[in-house]
């Protein structure tokens, strides 16, 4: 289990993030011992030691810390946008963001680059989320393997001779993978 320590004297608790709900995460925040910068680089770092193992990742955004700073300034100046405030999310690499290529696990479609988020990622957004990167699929989503072209064989996280799945192995990997 990672556990976060304040960057402020004011308190000795520590917060364990593994595991957490929303709420919790929300509450540690609201404490100030936990930010969603610290969070998202927690997750980053997590991702970085284990996803070569896992391949649940196509992409990473390469501004959610700069929006998880944005986000941390707003709540230290009282405006939260919602329960989702400050929370990074994950994306199926066939739902459309700004920032990222859209590539259904695509290698064709690798520098498929869209103008807008989708509706669903616009909503996210406005609630707060940080959209921390983009997960593999099956290729265009066509099978419950989990393989594409562009991210590979994603892998259970428990038992890596598994795959997680579905079209959305990469989302269940990375969320069962504490990510």
């Amino acid at each position: 289990m990672a556990s976060h320590k304040p960057a402020s004297s004011k308190s000795s608790e520590v917060f364990e993030i593994e595991e957490a709900t929303v709420v919790e995460l929300q509450g540690a925040m609201e404490r100030n011992v936990l930010s969603a910068i610290a969070l998202v680089d927690h997750y980053l770092a997590r991702i970085k030691r284990f996803d070569s193992q896992l391949n649940a990742f196509i992409s990473l955004n390469p501004y959610a810390q700069a929006t998880a700073a944005s986000l941390d300034q707003e709540r230290a100046a009282g405006q939260l946008r919602g329960l989702l405030h400050g929370i990074p999310i994950v994306v199926k690499d066939n739902i459309n963001t700004a920032e990222l290529p859209t590539t259904g696990g695509c290698e064709a479609l690798a520098t498929l680059q869209p103008s807008q988020d989708a509706f669903t990622v616009e909503q996210l957004r406005a609630a707060g989320a940080i959209v921390l990167g983009k997960a593999n699929l099956h290729e265009l989503a066509g099978r419950g393997e989990t393989i594409s072209s562009l991210g590979g064989q994603t892998h259970n996280p428990y038992h890596l001779d598994y795959t997680p799945g579905g079209s959305s192995g990469g989302t269940a990997a990375a969320i069962a993978a504490n990510w």
